[in-house]
């Protein structure tokens, strides 16, 4: 009969011992690579456009971001 006692608590300790599995909140993250903050809020910047090291088509790029 002990044995039976001991096999119970411990039964009812390992349960409570077991982690419950918690559902974590989703956290999602955003950023931004290569965004200049003067592109963002003043638009294409001239000077670089008409830099013939940053840009090989000038046109193609004036036509899509311009």
């Amino acid at each position: 009969m002990k044995k039976l006692i001991v096999l119970f608590l411990l039964f009812f300790l390992l349960i409570f011992m077991i982690p419950r599995k918690e559902k974590s909140p989703n956290i999602f993250l955003i950023t931004l690579d290569g965004v200049r903050w003067q592109e963002v809020f003043y638009g294409i910047d001239k000077d670089l456009v008409d830099n013939t090291n940053y840009v090989d088509n000038k046109s193609l790029l004036i036509d899509t971001y311009y």
